[in-house]
C-alpha cells in the first residue's frame, strides 16, 4: 500500500521560504523511505501541525503516528 499524498496545508509551507520549500519538496521521498524502513502502513488521512507532517500508520499491527518535522 502506498503512503498518502502530502496534504495541501503542508504544501503551503513552501511559501515560507527556500528552506521550507526544500523541506516540502523532500517530504514524499522521506515519507516513502521511513515508511519502508520501519514497515509502516498508512492508517488514516495525513494531518499537519505548524511545521510537520503527521501520518496515522500501523506498525507491527498496532496503531502509531509518523511525524516528520521541519
Amino acid at each position: 500500500m502506498s503512503m498518502p499524498a502530502v496534504p495541501p496545508g503542508v504544501l503551503a509551507f513552501a511559501a515560507r521560504g527556500g528552506d521550507w520549500a526544500a523541506y516540502v519538496d523532500g517530504l514524499p521521498r522521506v515519507l516513502r523511505e521511513v515508511a519502508s524502513e520501519w514497515a509502516l502502513t498508512p492508517d488514516g488521512p495525513p494531518m499537519h501541525g505548524h511545521g510537520s507532517l503527521v501520518v496515522p500508520v500501523r506498525w507491527e499491527g498496532s496503531p502509531a503516528v509518523l511525524k516528520l518535522a521541519f
